[in-house]
């Protein structure tokens, strides 16, 4: 396996930091007609959601896309170089930066963040979309349908963990010394999620809420894909208050970033190791995607000692243009953080396992000696070939992809040669026969401003998001159709009390839980007929309802109890209150095909509004919602007169 070359003389490193934080992911599909044999990966990617979760068929570019896994592998044609956008319905685009090819193998991993908000707006309609994170930060924006250069728009809002944000510490306009403190994206797509642009003379308003005042030097800038660097926004937003700001926005965007100094300057690795780290190591120490399964908790994580080095190479780049690649300090930090990624990777035998091992590697040839990582390429083609080896396993034709990519991926990763032949055969034969659609079904349901009860929101509110990714394979010698749609979900809370002297409060939220719907049929090329649909798994709605009234001049609690609602596997599957469901898988199946933006195969697309009958039960905080899908014709062997 060969390494970017890297000098052993001592000099100042010219830190490229998106190196260490940048991330893609690409895949080969195996075109109609072409073969499955496959041929060694130039890249490895990544791509989850901020719990960690991967999100599978996410397209990097315009039709490379990820596995069931998240995994993405191949050579990526025509690549460039420069940062491309990584999308999947239902997310807020995301950004990677892929090395240059040569003979290098490139490791990536980037992080798609759901809307926190997502709507569907029509001519003449209009609403106010939510994006947060906790009480630290709030964005508020004032959409109509008007806006918008078609309708009906989907149009979403989310708030962004800065530290999610791959392009954090790229190029800026803005004062030296400025750190990214926060972000949002705003978007709107149609039914084939294409983008959406504002109409010529329309602009949106943000209102952004900072709990910490900032400094006189908070400045606000727009990331420029193509230029790579942050644009500044100028005049567009203003103060309105210590903690209130207010942008007038000309275009959607998909990251626009709020900077200013850090709160505390970024500790030296040596006192970082010893005291916590930087406030943005021991912040991403606690993020979800780096506790337990990736390194443990604290600064001696995978991904607090990631962040140390970024931060601690940053603060030498302002402070003297680069930093000294042999320094101690960074040295012993790397031996830590392969330490880190070893431990990770012999807990977790699998994916989340490699990638670990790929977020250390990519540090690694970034800033460390050659031949550093040994250790980390050695273990990650013993998880290769164990993964391969369970996919071997696998039966169901819709799986020869998996099967291609662990081949890939042990040859490059210096497997078992016999092994990656066993995978690469069984690919070819298990594809030759398999019709293949896959890709995605979003339900947001919009939290309503008051509950049944009487009581008005207080708290929370946006969308309740149900995220899901289908594969449907069908064997072209009977025509028996399988289908796998795996559900995550987004609930937002919903707080609602009364302003009365004696307060009562509801709470509203969920459990995701683990939700997988199976479903089976026929399918001839032409017409969908779905048999069965069975789902495991499920999700749970919680409530819990506080009511309070006055007795002998005292407020007593009258009701203090917790409330629960399961299984909810999907409004696709059931309804609201009746076993009917507003919209079904066979409905979905049956809508007219078009042709994909997202791709060049065959899709079936379309966008459902849904309601809730029943909104004075009380079960679910919301009124109205809607139902996206957009599938794609992966693999093409059906109808056959037309192969």
């Amino acid at each position: 396996m060969r390494h970017h070359s890297r000098s052993q003389k001592p000099a100042l490193l010219a830190v490229t930091l998106l190196l260490i934080f940048s991330s893609a992911c690409t895949s080969q599909g195996i075109s109609p007609g072409s073969s499955s044999g496959g041929h060694a990966p130039s890249y490895l990617g990544f791509v989850d959601d901020p719990a960690g979760e991967p999100v599978a068929f996410a397209i990097l570019g315009e039709t490379e896309t990820t596995t069931w896994d998240g995994v993405a592998s191949g050579d990526f044609n025509g690549y460039e170089g420069g940062w491309l956008p990584v999308e999947a319905p239902g997310y807020a685009t995301g950004f990677a930066y892929l090395f240059p090819a040569g003979d290098d193998f490139p490791f990536f991993s980037t992080t798609l963040t759901p809307f926190q908000s997502f709507v569907q707006l029509g001519s003449g309609e209009s609403t106010e979309l939510l994006g947060y994170r906790g009480e630290e930060f709030r964005a508020t924006a004032e959409v109509s349908g008007e806006m918008f250069s078609q309708t009906p728009a989907l149009v979403g809002l989310t708030a962004i963990d800065p530290l999610l944000v791959k392009p954090r510490n790229t190029d800026t306009e803005l004062e030296k010394g400025l750190r990214l403190q926060q972000a949002i994206a705003l978007q709107a797509f149609d039914e084939t999620w294409a983008a959406l642009k504002l109409t010529p003379g329309a602009a949106v308003t943000v209102h952004l809420e900072i709990s910490q005042p900032p400094s006189d030097s908070v400045a606000f800038a727009v990331f420029d894909p193509e230029g790579g660097v942050w644009r500044r926004l100028g005049p567009a937003c203003t103060n309105q208050e210590p903690t209130l700001y207010t942008c007038e926005l000309s275009a959607l965007t998909p990251l626009l970033g709020v900077f200013d100094f850090p709160a505390e300057p970024a500790a030296s690795i040596d006192n970082g190791l010893q005291q916590g780290g930087s406030s943005l190591g021991s912040v991403l120490a606690s993020a979800p995607q780096f506790q337990g399964g990736v390194g443990g908790e604290g600064s001696s994580s995978l991904g607090g000692i990631i962040a140390q080095i970024e931060d601690w190479l940053k603060q030498q780049q302002d402070e003297s243009g680069g930093a000294d690649p042999n320094d101690p300090t960074l040295k012993n930090l790397i031996d830590q953080l392969i330490k880190a990624a070893l431990d990770n990777a012999a807990k977790n035998r699998n994916e989340s396992g490699k990638k670990a091992l790929v977020q250390a590697l990519s540090v690694i040839m970034a800033v460390g000696e050659p031949g550093a990582g040994a250790a980390l390429e050695a273990e990650m083609a013993k998880i290769s070939d164990e993964i391969g080896k369970e996919a071997l396993k696998e039966s169901d034709c819709g799986e020869f992809e998996r099967l291609l990519k662990a081949a890939q991926q042990i040859g490059k990763l210096g497997g078992s040669e016999q092994l990656e032949n066993q995978l690469k055969d069984k690919a070819s034969e298990m594809a030759e026969d398999c019709d293949v659609w896959s890709g995605w079904i979003t339900v947001s349901l919009w939290v309503t401003s008051s509950h049944p009860a009487g009581l008005p929101m207080k708290g929370g509110g946006g969308s309740w998001m149900e995220s899901h990714s289908v594969q449907i394979w069908t064997n072209v010698d009977d025509n028996v159709m399988h289908g796998e749609d795996k559900v995550t979900y987004t609930f937002a809370t919903a707080n609602y009390e009364d302003d009365k002297e004696c307060k009562s409060e509801i709470k509203m939220s969920g459990d995701p839980g683990q939700t997988t719907i199976y479903f089976e049929g026929f399918y001839d090329g032409y017409t969908f007929q779905v048999n069965s649909v069975t789902p495991q798994g499920g999700a749970t709605i919680k409530q819990h309802w506080t009511m309070r009234s006055k007795e002998d001049d005292n407020c007593e609690v009258v009701l203090n109890k917790d409330f629960s609602f399961s299984p909810y596997y999907s409004l696709i599957v059931h309804g609201v209150s009746s076993d009917s469901p507003p919209i079904n898988i066979q409905e979905i199946l049956d809508s007219s095909s078009v042709t994909s933006t997202m791709g060049k195969q065959d899709s079936l697309s379309g966008t459902e509004r849904i309601t809730n009958p029943d909104p004075d039960l009380g079960i679910y905080p919301f009124r109205n919602g809607f139902v996206t899908w957009n599938l794609m014709h992966r693999q093409k062997k059906l109808p056959r007169e037309e192969n």
